[in-house]
C-alpha cells in the first residue's frame, strides 16, 4: 500500500508543477521554444514551452517515473486518475503508459484553450483573472527556482 501511495504521490507531484506552469504560462519570449528538465529521485520531468512572439501558445510535458515496483492494479490506478484529472478539460490531452518498469506520462496543453475553456482553474491556482497571467520570463523563473535547467 505505501508503493502504491509513493506512485500515487510522484503522479500528484506532477499535476501540481503542470497546473502550475500552465496557470502563469500566457505570455512569451521570441518565438520558438524553450526546453527544461529536472530529474528529482527516480523521476525525470522535461517541459517543453512553444510560443509564437510574446504568447506561449503550447506545453508539452513528459514526465518518466520508476514504478517497478507498482503492481498492476497500482498502475491501473494511477492511469485512470491521470486521465480523468483532464478529460473534462478542453485543450489537454495526457497519455499514461507503463514500459520497461517505468511510468510515462505525456500532458500536452493548449494554452489559449485551456484559458477560454477553464478559466475558472487557473484563476483559482493563481489567485488572479486568467488574463493577467504572467509572462515567459516568469515562467523561466519559477522552472529554475523549481530546479529546473534551461537546455540550450
Amino acid at each position: 500500500m505505501k508503493k502504491n501511495c509513493n506512485l500515487i504521490n510522484r503522479l500528484l507531484g506532477v499535476f501540481v508543477l503542470f497546473i502550475i506552469v500552465a496557470s502563469i504560462a500566457a505570455c512569451g519570449g521570441s518565438g520558438g521554444k524553450s526546453v527544461f528538465t529536472k530529474t528529482e529521485t527516480d523521476t525525470t520531468t522535461t517541459l517543453e514551452l512553444i510560443h509564437d512572439k510574446d504568447t506561449i501558445t503550447k506545453i508539452n510535458v513528459n514526465s518518466v517515473t520508476d514504478a517497478k515496483s507498482a503492481s498492476e492494479e497500482e498502475q491501473k490506478v494511477a492511469k485512470e486518475m491521470a486521465e480523468a484529472a483532464y478529460k473534462a478539460i478542453d485543450g489537454i490531452e495526457v497519455k499514461v503508459d507503463f514500459k520497461d518498469g517505468k511510468m510515462i506520462m505525456d500532458l500536452s496543453i493548449d494554452v489559449e484553450k485551456v484559458k477560454k475553456s477553464s478559466p475558472d482553474m487557473i484563476s483559482g491556482m493563481m489567485g488572479v483573472s486568467a488574463d493577467k497571467i504572467g509572462s515567459f520570463e516568469e515562467v523561466k523563473k519559477a522552472l529554475l527556482e523549481e530546479g529546473f535547467t534551461e537546455k540550450k
